[in-house]
């Protein structure tokens, strides 16, 4: 009895820990309208601070946005935010 919970117990946290592992998912897009570094923190304040995102890079050298999150975010879902911050798109 004492060896099956045990089993149980580790069979529990493997699927609790993997599904945290994957449930971080690395997005990356080029951004068109971004030239100076407000425009760098105006995007990171829209996009960087929503529920589930984390790692959140915006590079104005490489005119790219890069974050991993617990939560999956469209590219339709982020643009439609981006404007109403400006003229920014990803892509």
């Amino acid at each position: 009895m004492k060896s099956t919970s045990i089993k149980s117990f580790l069979i529990l946290v493997f699927i609790l820990t993997s599904s945290f592992v994957f449930a971080a998912e690395k997005q990356s897009y080029k951004i068109k309208g971004m030239h100076c570094s407000s425009c760098v923190r105006t995007i990171k304040a829209s996009i960087c601070k929503l529920p589930g995102m984390k790692n959140c890079k915006v590079k104005l050298g490489e005119i790219s946005f890069e974050v991993k999150g617990d939560k999956q975010y469209t590219l339709t879902e982020l643009n439609e935010i981006l404007k109403t911050k400006g003229s920014y798109e990803l892509y």
